[in-house]
């Protein structure tokens, strides 16, 4: 520029994407009711009776099966689904966060989330599974 001060543009005060790292958030939880219905990111309305969880603050819901699903399938669209504002995945399932969903799922939750289903991608329960059926298939003949 010729010397002469425009002030800030758009480039200046913009912050690139991915460049501001995902805050930790506490979450809210609710029911999905046909009296109340709540809309979620993933599949539109819940259906009734549906629990939904959402960033505190916000009403960005995605039900509570759904998001679950999502963190054992493909792990890298679930903080995208928040625009990557919020470290979900720290936040809510991990062991050291104040926040995290796995303090309410109890000891048999704790074994069916985390040896069952995500040790390995769920090879140790597809395993226990070709185990059981060869052995019944050997010993009841």
């Amino acid at each position: 520029m010729r010397g002469i001060n425009v002030g800030p543009t758009m480039v200046d005060v913009a912050t690139p994407e991915g460049s501001k790292p995902p805050q930790k958030t506490d979450w809210d939880c609710c029911l999905s009711t046909s009296e109340d219905p709540k809309t979620c990111l993933y599949s539109f309305d819940a259906e009734p009776n549906t629990k939904v969880i959402c960033p505190v603050g916000t009403t960005q819901y995605i039900s509570l099966t759904a998001l679950n699903r999502l963190r054992r399938t493909d792990p890298s669209k679930v903080e995208p689904m928040w625009h990557s504002q919020y470290a979900i995945l720290k936040s809510w399932f991990s062991d050291e966060s104040d926040f995290s969903l796995m303090q309410f799922v109890g000891f048999k939750g704790f074994v069916i989330s985390s040896l069952l289903l995500d040790l390995g991608k769920g090879m140790f329960l597809k395993g226990l599974l070709a185990f059981a059926v060869f052995a019944y298939l050997y010993f009841c003949q």
